[in-house]
């Protein structure tokens, strides 16, 4: 009834999910390092240049060892008897300004989300956890932006067994978001907290959809992708600090911080570092889970991430006794909704196979299962004509000599 449906290329979605774990890990040890109060805007920068730096490095990487071209250049063109079909890569289909186009949305895209995603704009200046950590709760609407822009932009189909998960995803979001609402001290507040988290979820989806149709459509390198959207992001941000005052007197505190060559400097150091590291390799990741899967799966592996996250959040935050024993009832909703939608996002992105109903049949692995067998029954097919016509010459050659013996 059940089964795992992992292929070949897992590693790459793999380490995403792994280094999508580890920048958490470093955003919960910032926020309580004592230069908490004025890293926000140097956060929102480290997202992009690293992405850029990254993606730099690794291209001087490949570029050191051989290129794309020198490798089909130099290829053997036959082997033994047997020639060889190289085909090389289709040139771009849509225009340099359409791409660079493109490129500058989906970096506007990434910038504006990571903004609204702050914390002084979904709190709307307040201190308020239960609306910090509400993205983490309804996150899951990405998949279902995702798999309907991908529908009507590129014509990805979405099959039988994706329709029964956009169902259930959208039955328990629903339930999430009427949770959310009935629990709230001020309801239109919390719907404005619902709208931002929507926003910046659909800009995500867009993000990736556009980079999807970059990578499929006009054969984008990944790592081109990587440097310019870094440096587009960079131009953003560098207009953004200088109109924002916030991020201004952020930016001179955190120099005055500085100022103090101690534990805490070495430390903060150490972890922009590390920061710059993992973020760059989570994007490139990101990218190249987009490239071999889709804008679903990487939401997928991001929002796998939730139920843990809300276990942790939670269960480490002061504000649960307030509510005594109605909190443990909205917990427990809240992380049964939350392991439901994993569950089913797994089922959509084909690592988990529903074999009931026909929901299997257009599966990554019985598609794959299926061209199988038919290349076997091909092959097994041309071996009995192959011998068939073997056997006939053998006849005919016999009868022949007979003849004119």
């Amino acid at each position: 009834m059940l089964k795992f449906g992992f292929r070949n290329n897992f590693f790459y979605p793999l380490m995403f999910f792994v280094f999508s774990f580890l920048r958490i890990c470093l955003d919960k040890i910032l926020k309580i390092h004592p230069y908490k109060n004025n890293i926000d805007f140097i956060i929102t920068f480290l997202i992009f240049s690293s992405q850029s730096l990254i993606g730099f490095i690794i291209y001087l990487y490949y570029r050191r060892k051989n290129s794309v071209k020198e490798i089909i250049n130099n290829f053997p063109s036959r082997i033994g008897t047997i020639q060889l079909i190289i085909t090389k890569p289709k040139q771009n289909k849509d225009s340099l300004k359409k791409i660079i186009l493109l490129l500058f949305f989906a970096s506007a895209f990434n910038f504006i989300g990571s903004i609204i995603r702050s914390d002084d704009v979904i709190n709307f200046g307040k201190k308020e956890e239960n609306n910090s950590q509400l993205e983490i709760r309804v996150r899951s609407i990405q998949i279902i932006f995702s798999s309907l822009l991908c529908y009507y932009t590129i014509r990805l189909n979405i099959y039988k067994h994706q329709k029964l998960s956009l169902i259930v995803i959208s039955i328990f979001l629903a339930i999430l978001l009427i949770l959310e609402i009935l629990i709230a001290n001020e309801i239109l507040n919390k719907i404005l907290a619902l709208l931002i988290c929507f926003i910046s979820c659909l800009f995500r989806s867009y993000m990736d959809v556009t980079e999807k149709y970059l990578l499929d459509i006009n054969y984008i390198d990944i790592l081109k992708i990587l440097i310019y959207e870094g440096l587009i992001g960079v131009f953003f941000f560098i207009f953004y600090f200088w109109s924002n005052e916030t991020y201004q007197y952020q930016g001179k505190d955190l120099l005055n911080d500085m100022s103090h060559f101690d534990f805490y400097f070495i430390s903060f150091i150490v972890l922009i570092l590390l920061y710059i590291i993992i973020s760059g390799l989570r994007n490139a990741y990101r990218l190249t889970t987009n490239k071999y899967y889709s804008p679903m799966s990487r939401a997928l592996f991001e929002s796998t991430l939730d139920p843990l996250l809300f276990l942790y959040n939670t269960l480490t935050s002061d504000g649960k006794d307030e509510y005594g024993k109605g909190f443990w009832i909205y917990f427990s909703i809240v992380v049964f909704c939350l392991f439901i939608i994993s569950f089913f996002s797994l089922v959509y992105n084909d690592f988990i196979i529903l074999y009931c109903c026909g929901l299997e049949y257009n599966t990554h692995k019985e598609i794959n299962k299926r061209l199988y067998l038919k290349s076997n029954l091909n092959n097994i097919a041309l071996d009995d004509l192959t011998s068939s016509s073997s056997i006939n010459d053998g006849s005919n050659n016999s009868s022949n000599s007979s003849f004119y013996d």
